[in-house]
């Protein structure tokens, strides 16, 4: 039986961006980076990571109104970007993603109340169960701009002590 653990540990930020996409298919993601690549090219390369892996689970739901309503689960990912580009323009794309629907706006509001960007490393229990380390999956090289600083590199040091 594997142990659960009492702690999380997340890596925190306000100077990359961080993208924590919940409930997301993988060929979103990858369109998501690359449309981000192409629109705001200071942010950089892209390590892509699953943060939970959940089978394609679809069902429908019986709502206390009386209606049905189709749910699809699906994996979570996270998404880090290279480039330092402070906070303030980290918080114009998210509200911009918002506002295109392609992230909660909850999004937003999160990250004015933490004031940073958050991003989990370590397994954490949660009502389902435990959620394993998150999985890195690639790297995405930017071919619109050169590398300037070393967000990703400052993330996997911290990742790679959680092991």
């Amino acid at each position: 039986m594997p142990c659960k653990p009492d702690w999380n540990i997340g890596y925190t930020t306000r100077e990359h961006l961080c993208l924590d996409l919940d409930n997301t298919s993988v060929t979103k993601v990858f369109n998501l980076i690359d449309m981000l690549m192409q629109n705001y090219p200071q942010l950089g390369n892209a390590l892509v990571l699953e943060s939970s892996s959940g089978k394609l689970c679809e069902k429908w739901n019986y709502l206390v109104s009386g209606f049905l309503e189709f749910h699809v689960k699906r994996s979570n990912y996270h998404i880090i970007f290279n480039n330092y580009v402070g906070y303030e323009f980290c918080c114009h794309v998210i509200e911009t993603l918002a506002e295109l629907g392609v992230i909660n706006k909850e999004y937003i509001r999160i990250r004015e109340m933490r004031n940073d960007m958050t991003i989990r490393v370590s397994q954490t229990v949660n009502v389902e169960g435990v959620k394993q380390k998150p999985r890195i999956i690639c790297l995405i090289i930017n071919p619109f701009c050169e590398q300037k600083t070393a967000g990703i590199y400052r993330f996997l040091r911290l990742f790679k002590l959680c092991l």
